[in-house]
């Protein structure tokens, strides 16, 4: 892999690794603030995503909220016209630098002075594009993007995007987001997560967490499929990896889904336990979920995916993936293949896709049968991207080295299979609360 790096590689360099008076500090996993992941804490915490964007009284679209506004030109008229190609918009302005666009959010020059630093730091994390900005659809692409992963641009992937919005939200987080890449030439498949907290350069909007791409672009444009559009672009962007299609799910969904399979099976090689509110009492309780296998039904495996507060984001994505694969074994296992039609039409509202249902039974015919030792899968961990806090106070992932994130995503078609993606950090598994229960069944509810 060229050891050149594009304009995001340096840009993410500058912005994160150059400040001298800022310490990374523990993330969101060990912030004390923290409250267990239930209804309540969802609502929460999804005010830092509403803090950043509020709608035009004008255009009823979303807009960053503006500090100082930045100087830009608008994009021709051709560029602003230029139609979606394959799901990620505007390939005509691939030439054009974002940094042309958004000068603010890119350093050129070396700054040695420490208040000098400071001060170009803040402008970097509190930059917004001005009131009228170039309409967000023809920025997408318009940040050369780092150096292609070659194996990555080789398949077919796709995007897969767990959201906990409820019906009644107009505000949510994207708290899994997954690329699946097939390779049908060689009969093999790879899957890799990416922590909702990584921080990157969204286009039109500046650095944030990852996670915000997907309502950002979604009300920005105002149409289904926005959100996911700018989600592949900066995964494009910024990890050299294109999606070609997309899949997000919100939390009714993933639940009916797995009721719907009859519940999946997992292996733990450690007792879980993650605190959570109890809705009868307003206090504290545990889910707790016994060493051996475990079978889940919807409720106890969205909160299996969603709950964090002794693990960190990165445990988070593992277990993701775990997931992921119980519902693949627990579909080949039991035929269910013939009854996609139906989970189709039953779970219609509570997911979106640019995939046809004939798409999905392609795919699923493809990838059930697959032996599961050509299924591999990983994620970044601590070595790519390690906590830290933002000027501005946001406890982030940031990226340590855009190299090694590029190679250890290379890596995952050799990496770890799929089927023993789970395993406890560093090999031991950790203590268990001081005050934690009893496991009460072997398929507990919180």
């Amino acid at each position: 892999m060229a050891s050149e790096r594009s304009s995001v590689a340096q840009a993410i360099q500058n912005q994160t690794g150059g400040l001298s008076n800022s310490q990374p500090t523990a993330n969101n996993e060990s912030n004390a603030a923290n409250a267990p992941a239930d209804a309540a804490d969802a609502v929460s915490s999804t005010a830092e995503v509403a803090a950043s964007v509020e709608l035009s009284a004008t255009t009823g679209q979303a807009q960053p909220k503006a500090t100082e506004p930045i100087a830009t030109e608008p994009a021709p008229a051709d560029e602003q016209e230029a139609a979606p190609v394959n799901g990620i918009l505007n390939p005509a302005v691939l030439d054009r630098p974002l940094s042309e666009i958004m000068p603010a959010l890119f350093v050129t020059e070396t700054v040695t002075d420490t208040a000098e630093l400071q001060a170009l730091s803040d402008t970097l994390n509190n930059s917004t594009p001005p009131r009228d900005p170039v309409p967000i659809s023809s920025l997408w692409q318009a940040a050369p993007p780092v150096n292609p992963i070659e194996s990555w641009h080789k398949t077919e992937n796709y995007l897969i995007l767990g959201t906990d919005r409820r019906p009644t939200w107009d505000i949510w987080r994207t708290d899994v987001i997954i690329v699946v890449g097939v390779d049908r030439v060689q009969r093999r498949a790879a899957v890799f997560s990416i922590p909702r907290d990584t921080y990157v350069p969204i286009p039109g909007h500046g650095w944030d967490r990852i996670n915000t791409a997907d309502i950002i672009g979604e009300r920005s444009l105002n149409v289904e499929g926005g959100g996911p559009a700018l989600v592949s672009a900066v995964i494009s962007n910024t990890f050299g990896v294109p999606t070609q299609h997309w899949v997000r799910v919100d939390m009714d969904g993933f639940e009916e889904l797995v009721d719907a399979v009859g519940g999946v099976t997992i292996h733990l090689d450690c007792p879980f336990y993650e605190p959570i509110t109890d809705i009868t009492t307003g206090g504290w309780t545990y889910l707790s979920l016994p060493a051996g296998d475990v079978t889940l039904d919807g409720v106890t495996a969205h909160w299996y995916a969603r709950l964090r507060l002794r693990e960190s984001d990165i445990g988070r994505t593992r277990r993701q993936r775990q997931l992921l694969w119980a519902l693949r074994e627990k579909m080949l296992n039991a035929n269910l293949i013939v009854r996609l039609p139906q989970l189709w039409s039953a779970l219609q509202g509570k997911f979106s896709t640019d995939l046809t249902l004939l798409d999905i039974v392609d795919l699923a015919q493809w990838g059930l049968p697959l032996n599961s030792s050509r299924i591999h899968t990983g994620g970044l961990t601590t070595r790519e991207v390690q906590p830290w806090t933002t000027p501005g106070g946001g406890a982030v992932l940031r990226i340590v080295d855009i190299d090694l994130v590029q190679r250890t995503i290379d890596g995952v078609w050799s990496g770890a299979l799929m089927a023993n993606a789970v395993a406890p950090e560093n090999g031991v598994c950790p203590a268990p609360p001081a005050d934690a229960p009893i496991f009460p069944t072997p398929t507990p509810k919180p």
